[in-house]
């Protein structure tokens, strides 16, 4: 496993139609081996990309190598969405991305983080882990799995 070089700058409207792109190659297929290939829908990452705070990582050559999408509710940080770009997988990129939010995080003084992984999506799951997550059921919906970590004090 490599670990590429990234800078994380703010997304712009002018990615969104890449960021889209990505997701239908990363996202629709989960949500298919999910059985609810119902849950992925254009229309709603758009809205997504509207009210959310939307961050790319971005290679040397100025490629998108992953974004992230999260909302601020209190004092959480939710993880709404997290995508890595096939091209750059096993190069760390969602590492990068998951330790830059969990910064700006602590930075805001928010106090958790939070996220909702499909049961079925063993990669999300690899990485939160190894990020110092726990795991709990989400009892509305048994195919998903929530995943938190509180943050320190800043």
């Amino acid at each position: 496993m490599t670990d590429l070089k990234v800078t994380i700058r703010e997304a712009t409207p002018a990615d969104h139609g890449m960021l889209l792109l990505l997701a239908d190659e990363c996202l629709l297929p989960l949500a298919r081996r999910a059985g609810h290939p119902e849950r992925y829908q254009r229309s709603r990452l758009l809205e997504l990309f509207r009210r959310a705070q939307l961050y790319v990582a971005e290679s040397e050559g100025r490629e998108i190598a992953g974004w992230v999408a999260f909302e601020e509710d209190g004092g959480d940080v939710e993880l709404r969405c997290f995508c890595v770009n096939p091209g750059f997988e096993a190069e760390k990129v969602a590492n990068h991305l998951l330790d830059w939010v969990e910064g700006l995080a602590i930075a805001r003084g928010r106090e958790r983080l939070t996220a909702f992984v499909p049961t079925v999506d063993g990669p999300s799951l690899h990485l939160y882990h190894g990020h110092g997550f726990t795991t709990h059921a989400d009892e509305e919906r048994p195919d998903m799995i929530v995943v938190d970590k509180p943050l320190p004090r800043g």
